[in-house]
């Protein structure tokens, strides 16, 4: 039983959160522009384009839109930024415990 419940983990874990996280940002996922990091005026968003971000509680998938600006030719993501999600598919925490292993090997 714990083997089926572990293996099964992620897929469950990774819906529950999807599920708690985007309503409490819906401000942002619905966001249609925002001010350009660069300090270029505002970008405005395009499409909601989706992620797939894996952590220690699984693995989740949203989509979000994505703010581009044609002058500075430079992007972000506001959704992503009020979650605090890390640049590239592995977050923070899957980091860490993954660099507290490889410290702890011989």
């Amino acid at each position: 039983m714990t083997e089926t419940w572990w293996a099964l983990r992620p897929d469950r874990t990774g819906g529950l959160t999807e599920t708690i996280i985007e309503p409490a940002h819906r401000g942002e996922h619905a966001r249609k522009q925002t001010h350009c990091p660069r300090g270029d005026g505002l970008l405005k968003a395009r499409e909601h384009v989706p992620r797939t971000v894996e952590t220690l509680g699984g693995s989740g998938q949203c989509e979000r839109p994505y703010c581009y600006g044609t002058a500075c030719r430079g992007g972000v993501s506001p959704f992503d930024a009020a979650l605090g999600v890390a640049p590239g598919r592995k977050q923070l925490d899957v980091q860490k415990a993954a660099a507290k292993v490889v410290t702890a090997m011989p």
